[in-house]
Protein backbone atom coordinates (compact mmCIF):
# COMPACT_ATOMS: atom_id res chain seq x y z
CA UNK A 1 0.00 0.00 0.00
CA UNK A 2 1.69 3.54 -1.01
CA UNK A 3 1.28 5.86 1.81
CA UNK A 4 2.62 9.35 0.26
CA UNK A 5 2.44 10.99 -2.80
CA UNK A 6 5.43 12.68 -2.99
CA UNK A 7 8.53 11.14 -5.42
CA UNK A 8 11.34 13.60 -4.63
CA UNK A 9 13.09 15.43 -1.73
CA UNK A 10 15.35 18.42 -2.13
CA UNK A 11 18.36 19.46 0.52
CA UNK A 12 20.34 22.41 0.25
CA UNK A 13 23.45 21.10 0.36
CA UNK A 14 25.67 20.80 3.58
CA UNK A 15 29.58 19.39 3.11
CA UNK A 16 29.18 18.37 6.76
CA UNK A 17 26.39 16.32 5.54
CA UNK A 18 26.65 13.32 4.38
CA UNK A 19 23.23 10.54 4.58
CA UNK A 20 20.20 11.73 3.57
CA UNK A 21 16.75 10.34 4.42
CA UNK A 22 14.60 9.26 1.82
CA UNK A 23 10.99 10.14 3.32
CA UNK A 24 8.63 8.25 0.65
CA UNK A 25 8.42 4.78 -0.91
CA UNK A 26 10.22 2.96 -3.48
CA UNK A 27 10.45 -0.39 -4.11
CA UNK A 28 13.96 -1.44 -5.26
CA UNK A 29 17.20 0.83 -4.12
CA UNK A 30 18.35 1.02 -7.88
CA UNK A 31 14.85 3.11 -8.60
CA UNK A 32 16.74 5.90 -6.29
CA UNK A 33 18.25 8.35 -8.28
CA UNK A 34 19.62 12.28 -7.65
CA UNK A 35 21.08 14.95 -9.26
CA UNK A 36 21.86 18.76 -8.27
CA UNK A 37 21.68 22.30 -9.21
CA UNK A 38 24.76 24.68 -8.70
CA UNK A 39 23.51 28.19 -9.80
CA UNK A 40 25.64 27.96 -12.62
CA UNK A 41 22.82 28.40 -15.35
CA UNK A 42 20.62 31.02 -14.89
CA UNK A 43 18.58 30.39 -17.86
CA UNK A 44 18.98 28.60 -21.40
CA UNK A 45 16.27 28.52 -24.24
CA UNK A 46 14.46 25.80 -22.73
CA UNK A 47 14.73 25.54 -18.53
CA UNK A 48 15.71 27.66 -16.02
CA UNK A 49 17.81 25.39 -14.16
CA UNK A 50 20.71 23.19 -15.00
CA UNK A 51 20.39 19.91 -13.08
CA UNK A 52 23.93 17.93 -12.88
CA UNK A 53 23.05 13.81 -12.66
CA UNK A 54 24.64 11.89 -10.06
CA UNK A 55 25.74 8.25 -10.92
CA UNK A 56 25.08 5.73 -8.53
CA UNK A 57 28.36 4.14 -7.39
CA UNK A 58 30.76 6.66 -8.06
CA UNK A 59 28.57 9.74 -6.82
CA UNK A 60 26.26 8.25 -4.49
CA UNK A 61 25.10 4.78 -2.73
CA UNK A 62 21.58 3.98 -1.52
CA UNK A 63 20.46 1.44 0.68
CA UNK A 64 17.88 0.67 3.58
CA UNK A 65 16.59 3.58 2.97
CA UNK A 66 19.81 5.89 3.28
CA UNK A 67 20.99 8.26 0.53
CA UNK A 68 25.44 8.36 0.87
CA UNK A 69 26.57 11.39 -1.02
CA UNK A 70 29.85 9.95 -1.93
CA UNK A 71 31.74 12.80 -2.98
CA UNK A 72 31.59 16.93 -2.50
CA UNK A 73 29.31 19.14 -4.25
CA UNK A 74 29.88 22.52 -5.10
CA UNK A 75 28.60 25.07 -2.29
CA UNK A 76 25.30 26.33 -2.63
CA UNK A 77 23.98 23.43 -4.77
CA UNK A 78 20.46 22.03 -3.98
CA UNK A 79 20.56 18.27 -3.93
CA UNK A 80 17.39 16.44 -5.55
CA UNK A 81 17.11 13.12 -4.76
CA UNK A 82 13.76 10.86 -6.58
CA UNK A 83 12.29 7.81 -7.57
CA UNK A 84 12.32 6.69 -11.05
CA UNK A 85 10.57 3.26 -10.99
CA UNK A 86 10.93 0.96 -14.52
CA UNK A 87 7.66 0.43 -15.43
CA UNK A 88 7.95 -3.33 -15.62
CA UNK A 89 5.62 -6.29 -14.49
CA UNK A 90 8.52 -8.07 -12.68
CA UNK A 91 6.02 -11.02 -11.84
CA UNK A 92 2.67 -13.17 -13.15
CA UNK A 93 0.12 -11.11 -11.70
CA UNK A 94 -1.75 -13.93 -9.41
CA UNK A 95 1.41 -14.35 -7.27
CA UNK A 96 2.35 -10.43 -6.98
CA UNK A 97 -0.82 -8.59 -7.91
CA UNK A 98 -0.32 -5.97 -4.98
CA UNK A 99 3.43 -5.59 -6.11
CA UNK A 100 2.56 -4.95 -9.90
CA UNK A 101 -0.27 -2.16 -8.93
CA UNK A 102 1.93 -0.68 -6.17
CA UNK A 103 5.20 -0.36 -8.57
CA UNK A 104 2.27 0.94 -11.57
CA UNK A 105 0.90 3.71 -8.62
CA UNK A 106 4.70 4.90 -8.28
CA UNK A 107 4.91 5.40 -11.71
CA UNK A 108 2.10 7.09 -12.30
CA UNK A 109 2.93 9.34 -9.43
CA UNK A 110 6.51 10.16 -11.06
CA UNK A 111 4.49 11.04 -13.87
CA UNK A 112 2.34 13.72 -12.35
CA UNK A 113 5.38 15.09 -10.07
CA UNK A 114 7.70 15.54 -13.74
CA UNK A 115 4.27 16.83 -15.59
CA UNK A 116 3.68 19.47 -12.76
CA UNK A 117 7.42 20.51 -12.85
CA UNK A 118 7.45 20.84 -16.64
CA UNK A 119 4.56 22.72 -16.11
CA UNK A 120 6.36 25.27 -13.49
CA UNK A 121 9.13 25.54 -15.87
CA UNK A 122 6.77 26.57 -18.72
CA UNK A 123 5.01 29.37 -16.89
CA UNK A 124 8.63 30.75 -15.71
CA UNK A 125 9.75 30.71 -19.15
CA UNK A 126 6.43 32.44 -20.04
CA UNK A 127 7.26 35.13 -17.66
CA UNK A 128 10.64 35.81 -19.07
CA UNK A 129 9.08 36.05 -22.58
CA UNK A 130 6.51 38.60 -21.70
CA UNK A 131 8.94 40.84 -20.05
CA UNK A 132 11.43 40.54 -23.10
CA UNK A 133 8.36 41.21 -25.56
CA UNK A 134 7.75 44.19 -23.05
CA UNK A 135 11.07 45.59 -22.97
CA UNK A 136 11.11 45.05 -26.83
CA UNK A 137 8.39 47.18 -27.44
CA UNK A 138 9.48 49.39 -25.06
CA UNK A 139 12.72 50.04 -27.48
CA UNK A 140 11.24 50.31 -30.38
CA UNK A 141 8.66 52.99 -29.48
CA UNK A 142 11.77 54.97 -28.08
CA UNK A 143 12.94 55.50 -32.30
CA UNK A 144 9.42 56.04 -33.60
Amino acid sequence: MITTTAVSVKYDYDPNVTKYSVPYQWREDADIKAHYYDGTLEYSLWIWRDYIKLTEGEDYSFKDGIFTLLRALPAGSVLEIFRATMPLQTAELTRAYDDSITRNTMCIQELRYWLHHWEHELRQFEHFARHEIEDLNGSLDKFQ
